[in-house]
């Protein structure tokens, strides 16, 4: 299970053109955020620069660490919105790479995040064919199951944890914006290992 979209900043879901300042949408709507992937072919490859959504994790209130993106999924969406391809977002740091294997009917490739520090925008650079044109891609709450299914059962919604204005359709996010209760433990070990000063009390 994915769950719903990642939007920890409670920002109302319904922009339907990308363009505004990222912290307008969704943390996990990337395709708001940096437009829909291959508009006009088969093959995405470009680098996209995103304010908001965070590989590295910050214990401070407010800050885009403290919403990382690190054990959820990215989910790719066919032209007409369905689910089509998934894959999980790797541990945390300054780097990490989602990796959509090869499989018939299906887009593959990779996407290579990369973040310098917890102050610091993320590079999403993406490298994926197969695409049709105009797919919309998200971070999604969950990660992708062992079934491998990225149906929205599966992997859930876009990642907001704060609580969107979600539709009917859609499942909510966590009520909180600490690190949902799945992906918990994932964040206390790899924030350890990055922030061995945090007091174990935060948690």
């Amino acid at each position: 299970m994915t769950s719903g979209h990642f939007n920890p900043t409670f920002v109302a879901a319904g922009h339907e053109h990308h363009g505004q300042a990222q912290d307008q949408y969704e943390i996990g709507d990337l395709s708001h955020k940096h437009g829909k992937l291959a508009q006009s072919q088969g093959t995405d490859e470009a680098t996209y620069v995103d304010t908001t959504a965070s590989i590295i994790y910050d214990p401070a209130p407010g800050s885009k660490g403290n919403t990382w993106i690190v054990g959820r999924s990215i989910v790719l969406h066919k032209a007409d919105g369905s689910n089509w391809a998934c894959a999980n977002i790797g541990s945390g740091g300054i780097g990490a790479t989602i990796t959509f294997p090869e499989e018939a009917g299906k887009p593959s490739g990779s996407i290579q995040l990369f973040q310098a520090s917890a102050a610091d925008s993320t590079a999403l650079t993406v490298d994926v064919s197969g695409l049709e044109a105009g797919n919309k891609w998200h971070v999604h709450v969950d990660p992708v199951p062992a079934s491998g299914q990225c149906s929205s059962l599966a992997t859930g919604g876009h990642f907001d944890p704060a609580g969107a204005n979600y539709s009917s359709g859609e499942v909510s996010p966590p009520p909180s914006i600490r690190p949902s209760p799945n992906t918990l433990t994932l964040a206390l070990i790899q924030a350890l290992v990055l922030y061995p000063s945090i007091p174990w009390s935060y948690f």
